[in-house]
């Protein structure tokens, strides 16, 4: 699911490429939908949420009456604004992977201090 700036929702299936330079959510087709740039990446988070299921459903399924569902959320920050972009992973045990490459790749995209001891 990707939520806009102006509050509109709008469901789209697709993949996630995280690399140096940010996060691009790309359609099946392979088309980019939008790029977030990775010093606008302010922090990355994952959540696991289980629906228990309701009762009839847990008499008719049994165990398999609850459903799990993974989300990565991205926060970003501009001069302008603040935002958090969500994604629902749809493989199993997936989000803390993304969540991991994403930090992976902001620390790499941070500034390294200058080292006062070289000369």
């Amino acid at each position: 699911m990707w939520n806009t700036s102006r509050g509109s929702t709008e469901k789209i299936k697709g993949q996630l490429l995280v690399n140096d330079s940010g996060v691009t959510f790309s359609k099946k087709d392979g088309s980019a939908v939008f790029t977030i740039p990775m010093a606008e990446i302010k922090d990355a988070t994952n959540s696991l949420q289980t629906d228990p299921g309701s009762v009839g459903r847990k008499l008719v399924l049994g165990v398999f009456s609850s459903k799990r569902e993974e989300f990565v959320y991205v926060n970003t920050e501009t001069p302008q604004r603040a935002e958090v972009v969500v994604f629902k992973c749809h493989k199993k045990n997936t989000s803390p992977e993304m969540m991991a490459k994403i930090k992976f790749h902001m620390g790499k995209a941070k500034p390294q201090p200058a080292d006062s001891l070289k000369h």
